[in-house]
């Protein structure tokens, strides 16, 4: 009995480090003040989620016009990035400029996955884009995770059909134990 308790905990301890490795996620924050905040992510073909965790930035340094909600700002802050890639370039974010930066940032968490299909491998940039950086302020961070693709997930059943047809086949043996699946691993 001991054996099938130790077999079985090594079993549930790799399918966990399996789902956990499986979306593992990359955390970025891009810096406003600094000129030079973009990063580059050489991505392989593949599914990603870019999700917005926190943060505004404001390219003024100033807030005004502004309506009775404190949005619509002509000035203030704002949740977008650039993203750029071969196959993709454009804003992420929701476009408005806010009074508060508080306001910016439960805009961006309330809203905002971004996925990408990523058809041809390469180089894709993030960044807060600006022409001017010297009234910059604030920053963004964003995580972007990979999508297991199905496969992973039907190679992942299989695999515990099989864990699961030799303890079966070890119990039919007539040992009673299904011991047999750990004379396997």
């Amino acid at each position: 009995m001991k054996l099938l308790t130790s077999c079985w905990y090594q079993v549930v301890l790799a399918l966990a480090l399996f789902v956990s490795n499986s979306a593992q996620a990359t955390t970025i924050v891009l810096d406003s003040t600094n000129s030079n905040n973009a990063v580059v992510l050489n991505l392989a073909v593949g599914s990603y989620n870019f999700t917005y965790v926190s943060g505004a930035w404001n390219r003024w340094s100033a807030v005004d016009g502004c309506d009775a909600n404190g949005e619509h700002c002509t000035h203030g802050w704002v949740n977008t990035i650039r993203v750029e890639s071969p196959q993709y370039s454009g804003w992420f974010g929701d476009g408005m400029v806010y009074a508060t930066a508080a306001q910016a940032e439960a805009s961006g968490k309330a809203n905002f996955t971004f996925p990408f299909d990523y058809t041809t491998a390469g180089p894709v940039t993030l960044s807060l884009y600006d022409g001017y950086y010297a009234d910059n302020t604030g920053s963004i961070t964003i995580s972007i995770t990979a999508v297991p693709e199905p496969e992973t997930y039907v190679m992942l059943l299989a695999g515990l059909a099989i864990v699961g047809a030799m303890v079966v086949r070890g119990r039919s043996a007539g040992n009673g134990s299904g011991a047999s699946f750990c004379a396997y691993v």
